[in-house]
């Protein structure tokens, strides 16, 4: 069964490497999403339905070595890492 999360794949570029993520929704007010060990971004798959038709943009990242997200070196695994990799991509 394809829906819009079939479609709504997106890449971007960081120092890191690239990441994947999702984007829902339109607006001002903005979620970042963030799964956990072992997860994917469709844990929020209801969250995120919700939260568009309320108004608010959803990012819905890939975690680091996660689905096409890079996994940044050295210690690409790390809290700062991630933080850093994130960060880029928040912009």
């Amino acid at each position: 069964m394809s829906g819009p999360w079939d479609a709504a794949l997106k890449r971007a570029s960081t120092r890191s490497g690239p990441l994947a993520y999702y984007e829902f929704g339109a607006g001002d007010r903005v979620l970042l999403l963030l799964h956990g060990f072992p997860d994917t971004p469709r844990t929020f798959e209801s969250l995120v339905d919700a939260a568009s038709q309320a108004g608010y943009r959803c990012l819905v990242p890939y975690m680091p070595g996660y689905g096409d997200s890079a996994l940044p070196d050295p210690g690409g695994g790390s809290i700062l890492a991630v933080g850093r990799m994130l960060s880029d991509f928040l912009g």
